[in-house]
């Protein structure tokens, strides 16, 4: 009697959840596909653009497109088709240059023309780097250490920049089963305090813009917890020496701005998909007739000699 129960009610569960399957394939249907184009560019580099279009929920990866027209028009004067490579990317035998405007022109049948357009904005210079390996305490009394340096600031622009410190040193690669050297990015954290610009800057704070900024220079202070560094001994900070550490400034494109700061906030919504936080939010979007980011940064970067005391 018990194990028949058991089955009725395993049973029921199972027709539950097959009738909420159905419930949810019937009330939300397949969403029309969009466009989906996508391109970031810096001084130098190869223009390369990349075109698919948006996944369905069923959708383990999505579709590239890959008979498109894709056109680049350059303020410098000139038109280039781009030539489709492989997998929805289309490469451009010219390299991008400061200053200039670069126009995306995307002709996919049965769509709208898709276009965008991002300006490549002029490197932004650092200097008076000042390491401090014990600036503060986490919450297990280990040692966070901070990096200051200052920037130049023309008051009379608009500016954005995204801050990032670099570790270079010898990661074990399990294909290859080998060390290889790597670059990987260190975590890093910035902090609004009394900072009226930071304080003015939505998450995350290592994006931020000169909209609050009032003289021709501006400090920057990021932090970083030791294990970015090296190890730690007794709390202490031991830095691995054997490694190279960098900090890169991006100096961005408004539309790279904005595209951070709100792919922060679809992150930690959990996107827009089921199971995510009640308030959802889309990601940031300058393309026309379609989903995705065109845009651009410079990025300066300057090595950090670390040392242990």
């Amino acid at each position: 009697m018990k194990r028949f129960r058991l089955f009725i009610t395993l049973l029921s569960l199972l027709t539950l959840f097959t009738g909420c399957h159905s419930l949810i394939e019937d009330t939300f249907p397949a969403r029309q596909r969009i466009p989906v184009l996508n391109s970031v560019l810096s001084p130098d580099s190869l223009i390369r653009v990349h075109l698919s279009l948006s996944a369905a929920l069923n959708d383990s990866l999505p579709l590239f497109i890959e008979n498109a027209d894709v056109e680049i028009h350059s303020t410098e004067g000139w038109t280039e088709k781009l030539v489709h490579t492989d997998n929805g990317y289309y490469t451009s035998i010219r390299t991008s240059k400061i200053n200039e405007t670069y126009t995306c022109q995307a002709k996919i049948e049965g769509f709208p023309l898709v276009t965008a357009s991002t300006t490549i904005p002029p490197f932004t210079d650092f200097e008076n780097i000042i390491f401090i390996p014990t600036a503060s305490k986490d919450e297990d009394g280990r040692d966070i250490a901070a990096v200051h340096f200052s920037i130049v600031n023309h008051t009379d622009k608009q500016h954005f920049w995204e801050v990032r410190m670099l570790r270079e040193g010898l990661v074990y690669d399990w294909d290859s089963k080998s060390e290889l050297l790597k670059i990987r990015e260190a975590d890093i954290n910035m902090l609004a305090g009394n900072d009226p610009v930071l304080q003015n800057e939505a998450l995350p704070l290592t994006v931020f813009s000169n909209k609050k900024m009032v003289g021709n220079s501006y400090e920057v202070v990021f932090y970083t917890p030791g294990w970015a560094l090296g190890s730690y001994t007794d709390g202490k900070l031991t830095i691995n020496e054997s490694d190279n550490f960098y900090i890169e400034l991006r100096s961005a494109d408004e539309s790279f701005y904005y595209y951070q700061k709100q792919a922060y906030l679809y992150k930690t919504s959990g996107g827009t998909g089921f199971g995510s936080a009640t308030q959802s939010y889309a990601l940031y979007s300058n393309v026309k007739n379609g989903l995705g980011i065109f845009t651009s940064f410079s990025p300066v970067r300057k090595k950090i000699e670390l040392k242990n005391k």
